[in-house]
């Protein structure tokens, strides 16, 4: 615990707690040690008496289901000395709205407020209402970002190149101009290959040939034998003909990658 001098003796107690998530670039000011350097300005502003750092890592702040975030929560209910958590910003606690607000009353059932270094957030009515329309800002900030990741992989997808994880068969690469997408799995395409041209003759039902192509060695990427529910939605996947399909935006187009079969063998396994 920081020296504050003679302060101590009525200094508040105080955690602060500091988070970056996997999903955003580490923009400047919002790193963790330069989070935590201005959480600690703050509280000596303030003359709050830092009992602990809650650093949370690699987590988003969409749900609050967070491993820091818990133990902090569980911190302040079984330290009752605790006063006060101190962010950054208010986005660093939450980025729904109504997490913020459940958060909030979780805290404030132990007797403990929330302070941003950079918002006028405090427990009069205004600093009340200013931390609402902060919550409402960063859902807001929250929603755009989706929306816009949303469009980003929609274009991707109309542009042919595959945003989903790779299917059975293929796995995430670079083609030849160094874009990401799809590309032939060396260990199972050939499986897969083979399990099309078998069916598509029409001699053999789908479960013999899933036994078949099981024997010649065709496994998950976590080596488990291919389920009966997968195998067949494998085989109705325009993905493996190198097309790009995706009903609910309308998308139809040509791929950008390799085809692990012919159009027309994939036509025939349609038909049957």
């Amino acid at each position: 615990m920081p020296s504050n001098g003679t302060a101590n003796a009525v200094a508040e107690r105080a955690v602060i707690y500091t988070r970056v998530s996997t999903e955003e670039q580490v923009r400047e000011g919002m790193s963790l040690e330069a989070q935590e350097t201005a959480c600690r300005e703050y509280c000596n502003r303030a003359s709050y008496s830092i009992v602990r750092v809650f650093v949370e890592e690699g987590e988003s702040a969409k749900t609050a289901n967070r491993t820091q975030l818990k133990e902090l929560l569980t911190f302040c209910r079984e330290d009752h000395n605790i006063g006060v958590v101190v962010v950054h910003k208010v986005d660093r606690f939450a980025r729904l709205a109504q997490d913020h607000m459940q958060l909030r009353s979780l805290l404030a059932a132990m007797g403990v407020t929330l302070r941003s270094v950079t918002e006028p957030i405090d427990d009069t009515s205004a600093g009340k209402f200013m931390e609402h329309i902060f919550a409402g800002l960063a859902e807001f900030d929250n929603n755009v970002r989706a929306d816009r990741s949303t469009n980003g992989m929609r274009q991707k997808l109309e542009n042919g190149y595959w945003t989903f994880p790779p299917p059975l068969g293929y796995v995430a690469g670079r083609d030849a101009q160094g874009n990401k997408n799809i590309l032939p799995d060396p260990a199972r395409a050939e499986h897969v290959r083979w399990a099309f041209e078998r069916f598509s003759t029409g001699l053999y039902t789908r479960q013999q040939v899933l036994k078949e192509v099981t024997i010649r060695g065709l496994l998950t990427k976590r080596g488990r034998r291919v389920a009966a529910q997968t195998f067949e939605q494998t085989l109705r996947k325009p993905v493996y003909a190198g097309r790009i399909v995706v009903d609910h935006w309308q998308i139809n187009v040509q791929g950008r990658h390799q085809a692990i079969v012919t159009q027309e063998v994939f036509d025939k396994v349609q038909m049957i």
